[in-house]
C-alpha cells in the first residue's frame, strides 16, 4: 500500500512539472525577437487602393428595395468596323428599343463608355471583372452592350446583358450575315426584345371567317358567270350553223339538183351542220340550267340559325327573301321580309 502511494505521488509530481514547462515555453515563444520571423511587418500591410484593379466595395452586393427600378447603362462599343456616325446611330436605336422594356432606369453610354475606353473597350467588355468595375464606377447595376464586327459573310451584331453586382453575363443575342449597316440597325430591336424576353404581339391572324364570307352569294355569281359563258359558246356554234346553212343554200341548182355538190359532200355538210347545231343546243340548255341555278342561289334562304344570327347585321333591302313556287299549272316567285 505504501509502494502504491509512492508511485501516485511520483506521477503527480511529473504532471505538475510538465505543466510548468509548457507555460514557460509558451512565454518564451511569445517574447521571442521579431528578427527570427520569416516575414516582416510590412508584408501584412494592406495594398494601396490605387494599385487595385477594382474598388473594395466591388465585392459587396447591392440590395434593391422591392418595386425599385434597376439602373441600366446602354452602350454601343466603338470598333474598327464601325465609324463614329454609325456608332451614334446604333446607340440611338438601342436607346429607342429600351423604351419598350419595363423595370429599368436607362442611362446612356456616357456613364460607362469613358471607363471602358480607359481600360480598352473591346477587351474590357469580354472580361466580367473589368466590366463590373466600370459598371460600379458608373453607378449602374446592369449594362447592355452592343458590339458590331464585320466578316466575309457581312456584319455581325452581338447584344449582351451584364449583371454588374454578380459579374455575370445574363443573356446574349447574336445576329449574323447582315448585309449592310441598315440591316444591323433593323436587327437591334429584335435583339433587345430577345435579350429581355419580350414577345412582340402578333398581327391579326390571317384566316377566313366563314361567317364573314357569303359562300352562297359567291356560288350564285359564279353560276351566273358560267351561264353567260355557256350562252356565248352556244351563240358561237349557232352562228356557225347559220353560216353553213347559208353557204349550203347558195349552191347552184338545176332542175332542183345541186350542180357543184355530190351526194357524199352534201351529206357530210349536212352532218356537220347537225353536229354543230346539237352542240349549240347543248350549251343553250346548259346556260339556261346555270341561269336557273344562279337565280335560285340568289333568292333561296340559307340555314335558319345563320339567318337569325345575322339578320340584325344585314341592310333592310337584304332582309327580303324570295322563294320560287313551282306547280303543274304555274311557276312563280314569292317574297317575304323578316324584321
Amino acid at each position: 500500500m505504501t509502494r502504491l502511494r509512492s508511485v501516485l505521488n511520483l506521477l503527480m509530481a511529473l504532471m505538475i512539472m510538465s505543466a510548468f514547462s509548457f507555460v514557460g515555453v509558451s512565454q518564451a515563444v511569445a517574447l521571442d525577437d521579431d528578427a527570427d520571423m520569416s516575414f516582416g511587418e510590412d508584408d501584412v500591410e494592406p495594398i494601396d487602393e490605387d494599385d487595385m484593379t477594382f474598388a473594395p466595395t466591388d465585392v459587396a452586393p447591392v440590395t434593391k428595395k422591392s418595386g425599385e427600378k434597376l439602373t441600366l447603362a446602354v452602350v454601343a462599343i466603338p470598333s474598327a468596323d464601325l465609324d463614329a456616325q454609325d456608332r451614334i446611330a446604333l446607340q440611338r436605336e438601342l436607346m429607342s428599343a429600351m423604351e419598350s422594356v419595363p423595370g429599368f432606369a436607362v442611362y446612356g453610354d456616357d456613364v460607362v463608355l469613358p471607363g471602358l475606353e480607359d481600360r480598352g473597350s473591346e477587351t474590357c467588355v469580354r472580361e466580367p471583372l473589368c466590366l463590373s468595375s466600370v459598371g460600379r464606377n458608373g453607378g449602374v447595376e446592369r449594362i447592355l452592350v452592343a458590339r458590331v464586327s464585320r466578316g466575309e459573310g457581312g456584319y455581325r451584331l452581338n447584344v449582351d446583358l451584364f449583371d454588374v453586382n454578380e459579374r455575370l453575363f445574363l443573356r446574349y443575342h447574336a445576329a449574323n450575315n447582315l448585309g449592310g449597316f441598315s440591316n444591323v440597325v433593323e436587327a437591334v430591336r429584335p435583339a433587345v426584345n430577345d435579350v429581355f424576353n419580350i414577345r412582340v404581339p402578333r398581327g391579326k391572324d390571317e384566316f377566313v371567317d366563314d361567317n364573314s364570307v357569303d359562300i352562297q352569294r359567291i356560288m350564285a355569281y359564279s353560276t351566273a358567270a358560267l351561264s353567260v359563258a355557256s350562252l356565248g359558246v352556244g351563240i358561237y356554234f349557232g352562228m356557225e350553223v347559220g353560216d353553213m346553212q347559208e353557204s349550203f343554200d347558195a349552191q347552184p341548182k338545176q332542175n332542183g339538183k345541186y350542180t357543184t355538190l355530190t351526194q357524199v359532200k352534201a351529206e357530210r355538210l349536212i352532218r356537220d351542220m347537225e353536229s354543230k347545231a346539237v352542240t349549240a343546243n347543248v350549251f343553250y340548255g346548259l346556260s339556261a340550267a346555270l341561269a336557273v341555278g344562279s337565280v335560285l342561289l340568289f333568292v333561296l334562304e340559307g340555314d335558319e340559325a345563320d339567318e337569325q344570327a345575322s339578320i340584325e347585321q344585314r341592310p333592310s333591302w337584304n332582309q327580303v327573301r324570295f322563294v320560287p313556287s313551282v306547280s303543274r299549272d304555274a311557276v312563280g316567285i314569292g317574297a317575304h321580309l323578316k324584321f
